[in-house]
């Protein structure tokens, strides 16, 4: 497996991609490989709302401008439905697409429909809006999928988008080879800067409304991979950098788009 980058367009890339039996075996057991990772904690979908629903909160603060309470959204890859329970008192309805049926049980626990794939939504029924988080970097064809999520929206509706930044700083910035091992996943087939996550969205049909840089990981976690070349630091050395220096550390990363995450609000049309 090669990291590649796209001569036309930029757009940075892996190959060979997974063979397909061997992306299904993958997927069955993604949750697990996500808690070896640490990417994840816990082991139930309970356990993985709970540790979903603070960043769901900061996600429903970027989009609460565009939402309304007539709109109907849709949720894509909506794991255990942390933002389609925040998003839920603020719309009209809310639908989650969700192919974990343990997490698709807890989404209808919580009073939030779930289906497991996009061809199991009403077929007459179109979207005013449509999320999906750390997704997009999933798709083989990233502009294909797009245009597949164009069909089931109305015109103008909104896309509200998350993805990992490749230019993320301790990949561009500090050259952490440790990272760069660790951030170049075989589930991901495609890294997104903000200029390609543009770009894949224009060639579909949307207009940019906003892009938002955000910064996940504190200084701490930087420093514990640039010392041990490991993840797990947040807040290790909360005693020695208070939080003017956090904050300073996130704007200056932010401002340089050095950040890790984008997060993007388009249009259709």
């Amino acid at each position: 497996m090669e990291v590649q980058r796209c001569e036309e367009c930029a757009l940075v890339y892996l190959h060979p991609l997974m063979e397909k039996d061997e992306e299904r075996r993958f997927y069955a057991d993604y949750g697990k490989h996500l808690q070896d990772r640490g990417m994840i904690g816990g082991a139930t979908a309970a356990d993985l709302f709970e540790t979903t629903k603070p960043e769901a909160m900061q996600r429903m603060n970027l989009v609460r401008p565009y939402v309304t309470s007539t709109m109907n959204l849709v949720e894509i890859g909506a794991s255990a439905g942390a933002f389609c329970c925040a998003v839920n008192e603020h719309v009209h309805k809310v639908i989650g697409v969700e192919p974990s049926q343990e997490h698709a049980a807890h989404m209808a626990s919580l009073g939030v429909t779930a289906v497991p794939y996009l061809d199991g939504l009403d077929p007459n029924e179109q979207f005013d809006a449509a999320a999906f988080f750390h997704v997009l970097e999933h798709m083989r064809r990233p502009v294909e999928f797009l245009q597949d999520v164009g069909k089931i929206l109305k015109p103008q509706a909104y896309v509200f988008v998350e993805v990992p930044n490749v230019q993320d700083a301790l990949l561009s910035l500090y050259n952490s080879q440790e990272f760069t091992d660790f951030y170049y996943q075989a589930m991901h087939c495609v890294y997104f800067s903000p200029d390609t996550l543009e770009g894949a969205f224009h060639r579909a049909g949307f207009s940019t409304v906003e892009l938002v840089p955000k910064q996940r990981y504190d200084l701490s976690n930087h420093m514990v991979w640039l010392q041990k070349g490991k993840p797990g630091g947040m807040g290790h050395f909360s005693a020695v950098f208070n939080s003017e220096l956090e904050a300073n550390y996130e704007s200056c990363l932010k401002e340089q788009w050095l950040c890790d995450t984008i997060f993007g609000i388009f249009r259709r049309g």
